[in-house]
């Protein structure tokens, strides 16, 4: 193969990527609108949601079946003198 035959080749394969360049520019721009309209309308389906709400342990039980996890944990040890045997 020459080399003139050979460049002739890379100039051809050079156009080629600048066409597929401008396609992938092209479809680039098309996904960034459609992201775009996606997030307008998304952002008119907004959902407020109000402050956490706070259940007692008996409407958690209720409702969920589970109660609230207790603050602190008490130790055997805390209220007697007595040695536990093992």
């Amino acid at each position: 193969m020459t080399i003139e035959k050979r460049l002739d080749e890379l100039v051809v394969e050079i156009e080629d990527i600048k066409i597929k360049q401008k396609e992938l520019v092209k479809i680039n721009d098309e996904i960034q609108s459609l992201i775009e309209m996606m997030e307008q309308q998304l952002n008119q389906h907004i959902i407020q949601v109000p402050e956490q709400i706070k259940l007692s342990e008996g409407e958690l039980l209720g409702i969920y079946g589970f109660m609230k996890k207790p603050s602190e944990t008490i130790h055997y040890e805390q209220f007697s003198n007595e040695p536990r045997v093992p």
